[in-house]
């Protein structure tokens, strides 16, 4: 592309530019497709998100150790999967997942109980721990074309090269902040292109620079500010097998609440920053008490005292075979009701779902 004659029609310039792949012009705003969101096994994840991530973009999860990141980020691995295996045309194969282990930490026992498909999932385990090379790898891959979703856990783990021929408590200025922003400003139009999504999974540090700033990530400006959404993590209250509250220095404990605060987001709106989810450590994501809770939230299931009844989308309450309505006592019963009612729990998912995304 050279310069243009001074006169040269607008029409003129965007033509040159689309056709040398400078640039994509549109006429108006595109807006986002929400066809394209993957979205959690969380209702009330997906509640607070309006359905999810959308396909295409760069997210980050961030947090304490031992919150959720990491089981997050496989549950969205895993409806990734799912979403990708119902896009594929007959006779090509879905687009492909690729988990980069930095941490070499990977349980893929707990992959699997969650829902993975962990032999469709591509893993890479880095034998150098370099964020240049890991960074340029994962371009690489994504170039293919053949990538849907790439998942990096966790950034933390990675050093910059300048650290190559320095010794142990030698002090290094900037840490991956300068492959970060060569990396995401290579990054951000390749998913332009490729319709592939990334999320970074990253961890709070200490910022001795400023002692108000609890929640210093590795990775610079850059990260920040090219992120479509950020999410930080962290330990919520334990509890039991009746779902009673346990205090955290409890000796065991069956679940515990995942506390979630969306630090930013695009694509949707911001309204709904704080919530939490429920993890088991039998199950993982306890979707049917997420279910409830979401519910009860949008008048799809209230509650009288301790009596519990179902809501259709015409305000009317749901009946059982016989005609009669149905009444739960009890939260627990009401969660039995669900896991064995496999018809009414997948159609009040899908109705919240479905209301998530209108009203984004």
């Amino acid at each position: 592309m050279g310069k243009f004659k001074a006169g040269t029609s607008f029409d003129d310039i965007v033509s040159d530019l689309k056709r040398d792949g400078v640039m994509i012009v549109h006429k108006g705003i595109p807006k986002y497709d929400r066809s394209r969101i993957i979205p959690f096994s969380s209702p009330r994840l997906n509640y607070m998100l309006y359905g999810g991530f959308l396909s295409g973009k760069m997210y980050e999860f961030c947090g304490e150790e031992g919150s959720g990141k990491t089981t997050t980020a496989l549950d969205f691995v895993k409806n990734a999967q799912i979403k990708f295996k119902k896009e594929a045309k007959k006779g090509e194969k879905p687009k492909r997942i690729f988990w980069l282990d930095a941490e070499n930490t990977l349980d893929l026992n707990w992959a699997e109980k969650i829902g993975v498909d962990v032999d469709a999932l591509e893993v890479g385990v880095l034998e150098q721990q370099y964020a240049e090379l890991a960074f340029e790898s994962v371009l690489n891959i994504i170039r293919t074309g053949e990538v849907g979703l790439v998942v990096i856990d966790s950034l933390a783990a990675l050093l910059p090269l300048s650290v190559e021929d320095k010794r142990v408590g030698d002090k290094v200025y900037a840490g991956i902040s300068q492959a970060m922003t060569r990396y995401t400003t290579e990054l951000i139009p390749l998913l332009n292109k490729t319709g592939c999504t990334v999320l970074h999974v990253n961890q709070l540090r200490t910022n001795f620079n400023n002692i108000f700033d609890n929640a210093h990530t590795p990775g610079g400006k850059a990260l920040a500010f090219f992120n479509s959404g950020k999410i930080k993590f962290s330990k919520g209250d334990f509890y039991d097998e009746k779902y009673a509250g346990l205090p955290k220095s409890a000796p065991t404990g069956y679940g515990m609440n995942v506390e979630i605060q969306i630090v930013k987001i695009k694509g949707s709106r911001w309204d709904r920053k704080r919530g939490f989810y429920s993890l088991t450590y039998d199950l993982g994501i306890d979707v049917i008490k997420d279910l409830i809770e979401t519910g009860l939230q949008l008048d799809f299931i209230t509650k009288s005292g301790a009596s519990y009844q179902f809501v259709d989308e015409n305000g009317v309450i749901i009946e059982d075979e016989n005609g009669k309505e149905i009444k739960l006592v009890g939260i627990k019963k009401v969660y039995d009701y669900l896991a064995k009612e496999k018809t009414i729990c997948d159609e009040m998912y899908q109705r919240i779902y479905d209301k998530c995304k209108r009203e984004n």
